[in-house]
């Protein structure tokens, strides 16, 4: 990824204008990749018409979620104890700079070189590294070093676990300006796609064997740590997105959400308006990238 190539050669060989379609991509890893960030800017042919929509989680649950998965599910984490696990990973997130940590008025007045070395260093963005992965609001900020916030979409993932596909489908298409109709929203719901709750299989985070259920409890137990540990970054990225964006007791409860309409939707039947961050469309839009966090 040292140039744009890596990104260049995916793309297919054609001439500008030639075909009316975007380019779509999916890779948590690039929002805490700076060099990956300055390669799409490179790489784009006009950088404004890039549209990145970010997708975050409460970060305990998220935290919670991803070890369930490597520990309780594919057993490549052989580290059967969750606090355990997590404690030793809070402990070097804060030695691998202990000045920035928790000081977010620092981070935020860190010049561009030095944000990016911080973010390369710390936040590597590899599997099981629950933690950092979870900390999303330093890898926001480093994003918006490249782009305007305009650009972005951002999206609590709770929010949109209970949309249903109507106003999901046309909060997309608003945003990137791709195209949609009633009758391709109708197929697709018919479908059962595009709405989350509609999956049928339970994740392995609300799973009734004795580990997982260990797990909980001893997640439930320690909550409040938790809530000190990332309470710092949360504020930052309601800072950076928007104040209403944020979490709490009622996003980190170890039980499953219940099915509500959308906010701004009609029965969820609505353009999704008030749900995420980001400009509208306009219908000359060629591209939009799509970025999942």
């Amino acid at each position: 990824r040292t140039t744009s190539m890596w990104f260049q050669t995916a793309m297919p060989w054609v001439k500008p204008h030639e075909y009316n379609f975007a380019a779509t991509d999916f890779t948590p890893n690039y929002m805490c990749t700076p060099q990956a960030m300055a390669n799409i800017k490179l790489a784009a042919k006009d950088p404004r018409d890039l549209r990145f929509i970010v997708l975050m989680r409460d970060p305990i649950m998220r935290t919670f979620s991803e070890w369930s998965m490597f520990a309780l599910g594919w057993g490549w984490d052989h580290e059967p104890d969750f606090l355990k696990k997590m404690h030793a990973q809070m402990r070097a997130f804060e030695r691998c700079n202990a000045t920035l940590f928790h000081r977010i008025d620092l981070v935020k007045a860190l010049p561009d070189d030095e944000l990016f070395a911080y973010i390369t260093q710390c936040f590597r963005g590899k599997a099981m590294e629950y933690i950092t992965n979870s900390i999303y609001p330093v890898c926001v900020l480093g994003a918006l070093r490249f782009f305007p916030k305009e650009q972005f979409l951002f999206l609590r993932f709770e929010d949109m676990k209970k949309m249903h596909a109507p106003g999901l489908l046309r909060l997309l298409a608003n945003f990137t300006g791709l195209h949609t109709v009633d009758e391709i929203i109708a197929r697709l719901q018919g479908e059962r796609q595009c709405e989350m709750l509609n999956a049928r299989k339970k994740p392995l985070s609300f799973g009734k064997d004795k580990r997982t259920v260990s797990a909980r409890a001893n997640l439930s137990a320690a909550m409040g740590e938790f809530e000190a540990f990332f309470q710092p970054y949360d504020e930052l990225l309601s800072e950076l997105v928007d104040p209403n964006f944020k979490w709490g007791a009622d996003t980190h409860r170890l039980s499953a959400d219940v099915l509500i309409d959308a906010p701004g939707s009609k029965k969820g039947r609505g353009r999704g308006k008030g749900l995420g961050t980001g400009r509208g469309s306009r219908e000359e839009r060629p591209a939009a990238f799509f970025l999942l966090s």
